[in-house]
């Protein structure tokens, strides 16, 4: 027989070109006369497969299933092919037909799982991967998956178990460890994430993701130290991991042993190391330059949910000119709940956009016209500051989210009061421009708080402290100060909540116990459910702040709740946010100067029960009355700002 010519039809009876075919395949040799087997024929689609050559390899297996139309293996393949060539609706229906035929098989069960989830089938895909692990529990592969899907499902507990079988049957799976600890984490199992992060780890030393989200749940247990050397490490390994870069500046943040220059200086080497190469790319904006014409305005965060952010947020949603400013919301989560309903339902318009990447939501902000475009999150969880760093609008704010810079030269703003930001304190701590609102940002006390109560001292309990502070926000130094506080008061208690988990308890007695303070003078709540927190109010005297990093939203619950907070004036925003609370509420007498200042205060209080108590009985008619008509007059000042802005732009860069 002939050499096959490149232009003839190929052997394999696919219909096309032979050099648009077979030509690089290891096929039988051209000269060879006899036909390909169905063995052979079988080792081509899956050669084609393996080069994603969808078509051919299902044009090459159907033939195959018309003499062996009760093959299940056959009825698996060309279902796995459908599937990669995106024929999810075909990839089913093949796939079904081979578990029908054979059952038994853990591997068809899970590639229909697999299936059913490109589909969006969650709950079919579960099932599927169950059947899996039935007909083979040593598939750790499937028990791997379906931790995956359980997850994404938000049913953590699941997940937990599924992971656990997955590193059972193979110890030294690395992503398995991980991702375990990604679900102990959100079940604030602590200490049991603690451990599947390192058990990752001993497998997978340099993975960069895996530091980080150890030093995550090292910062939540108060760890914050040990969390910056994670953070660190991660960096090392991957020096552009900016959610890294963002976790390691939140925690320098907590950490006592910064000065403020030192961490501005971090957040100015973000914008250095991240945002430097994304300038030469920055777009030349068309937006219309008139100055007074109806803006634009786009809000970007990940916590437009039951979160801080949004008990501040809400009125300035509630309250904007719509006649005047055109609202978007850029929301960068999955999660929603009635406070994301009520959002979504005030503003203009609403965009989901966790999936799309920094370039592709960059693209969309700049596609609709966005004038002013402010940041929710600064260098918290879930921020999009890279989208920020490629400049989508005109005029970039930060504003809320975080007590500081966000180190970028993209960010024109940075909206604060002067309580935060005192004039000429912290302007030289930040690479955007600070404007100042002559109030603290709007605050919306919860509808269903209950009543305030009487001091509970006076009923003859324990004078009871209390700080319900993230523990990440405890150091050696605010023990050291509470430990003087309790040692002159010998009869007093403190209360500390988020304390969940025993590692997290036992680091606590351990660090008061250094300070001289007995187990039996702490009582450690967990993380608790809304009204829970609210009511524990009833047991608490006076609240004690922390520092640097003082309170915002849990000095404001605690204030409503007619509890006043001791804090500590500091020299930076986060330091400064529990002074500017207070002050705005009408209780500078609260804000102590320095650490023996603080302690005399604490002191002096919890000895003058009269006193407290009066004040309790009337905090919230006083807070009520400071916070009242923040909210609509502060968003007009607000509109006014976005107003200067904007014109201040128009100026700058005329057509």
């Amino acid at each position: 027989m002939a050499n096959i010519n490149r232009n003839d039809p190929c052997t394999c009876g696919s219909g096309k070109k032979y050099k648009h075919c077979c030509i690089n395949l290891a096929a039988p040799k051209p000269q060879q006369a006899a036909p390909m087997t169905a063995t052979q024929k079988l080792q081509m689609a899956q050669q084609l497969f393996q080069m994603r050559r969808f078509d051919d390899a299902q044009a090459m297996v159907k033939p195959l299933l018309k003499t062996s139309p009760q093959n299940a293996d056959l009825w698996h393949f060309l279902g796995a092919i459908q599937s990669g060539g995106g024929q999810g609706a075909s990839a089913l229906e093949s796939l079904q037909r081979a578990s029908k035929l054979a059952p038994g098989e853990a591997k068809y069960w899970f590639t229909l799982s697999d299936v059913y989830g490109k589909l969006g089938q969650a709950d079919k895909a579960i099932a599927a991967l169950r059947e899996a692990t039935k007909r083979q529990p040593r598939m750790f592969e499937a028990h791997f998956n379906l931790g995956n899907v359980l997850r994404a499902s938000g049913r953590n507990s699941d997940a937990v178990t599924a992971y656990r079988a997955a590193v059972e049957v193979k110890p030294d799976f690395a992503q398995a460890w991980a991702n375990l600890g990604d679900a102990l984490r959100q079940l604030s199992q602590l200490d049991e994430a603690v451990s599947a992060y390192r058990q990752a780890l001993q497998v997978m030393p340099n993975s960069a993701q895996i530091h980080s989200n150890l030093g995550l749940i090292l910062q939540r247990q108060g760890r914050v130290a040990e969390a910056l050397a994670c953070f660190r490490k991660a960096l090392t390994r991957q020096p552009d991991f900016a959610i890294a870069a963002s976790n390691e500046l939140l925690a320098a943040q907590y950490f006592h042993g910064y000065s403020a220059t030192e961490l501005f200086d971090k957040h100015r080497q973000f914008g250095e190391r991240f945002e430097t190469a994304l300038k030469a790319v920055w777009p030349r904006h068309g937006n219309e330059r008139n100055p007074d014409r109806r803006l634009k305005i786009g809000y970007v965060s990940p916590d437009l949910r039951a979160h801080s952010v949004a008990y501040f947020m809400r009125p300035v949603f509630q309250h904007h000119d719509k006649q005047r400013f055109e609202v978007s919301c850029y929301y960068s989560n999955t999660f929603r709940d009635a406070i994301t309903d009520q959002i979504e339902a005030d503003v203009d318009h609403w965009i989901p956009c966790e999936t799309m990447s920094d370039e592709e939501l960059a693209a969309k902000i700049q596609a609709d016209g966005i004038d002013i475009l402010i940041d929710l999150s600064g260098h918290t969880a879930g921020n999009r500051l890279l989208m920020f760093a490629r400049k989508p609008a005109p005029v970039q704010v930060t504003w809320v989210g975080y007590p500081g810079t966000t180190g970028l030269t993209a960010m024109d703003y940075r909206l604060t009061d002067r309580y935060v930001d005192p004039v000429g304190v912290t302007e030289a701590m930040h690479t955007e421009k600070l404007v100042r609102l002559s109030n603290i940002i709007p605050f919306t006390p919860s509808p269903d708080s209950p009543p305030v109560n009487a001091l509970p001292a006076l009923s003859g309990a324990p004078f009871t402290f209390a700080c319900l502070n993230n523990i990440s926000k405890l150091n050696e130094r605010v023990f050291a100060t509470w430990a003087q506080i309790l040692a002159q008061l010998p009869g007093s208690r403190l209360v500390l909540g988020n304390a969940g988990d025993e590692g997290t308890r036992q680091w606590l007695f351990d660090q008061f116990q250094r300070c001289g303070v007995s187990a039996d003078r702490l009582v450690l709540k967990p993380r608790l459910a809304k009204q829970e927190y609210f009511s524990l109010h009833h047991e608490i005297d006076l609240a004690l702040d922390c520092y640097p990093y003082t309170g915002g939203t849990t000095t404001m619950h605690s204030l409503w709740m007619g509890v006043p907070v001791i804090t500590l004036r500091g020299d930076r925003p986060a330091a400064l946010q529990g002074a500017g609370n207070l002050s705005h509420v009408g209780l500078p007498q609260f804000v102590a100067q320095d650490e023996q200042d603080y302690v005399r205060l604490a002191v002096q209080y919890a000895r003058d029960l009269g006193s407290l108590n009066r004040l309790r009985q009337g905090l919230r008619e006083q807070m009520g009355a400071a916070v009242k008509g923040d909210s609509q007059d502060t968003v007009r000042e607000l509109e006014q700002i976005y107003r200067q802005m904007w014109r201040a732009w128009c100026a700058s860069h005329k057509a």
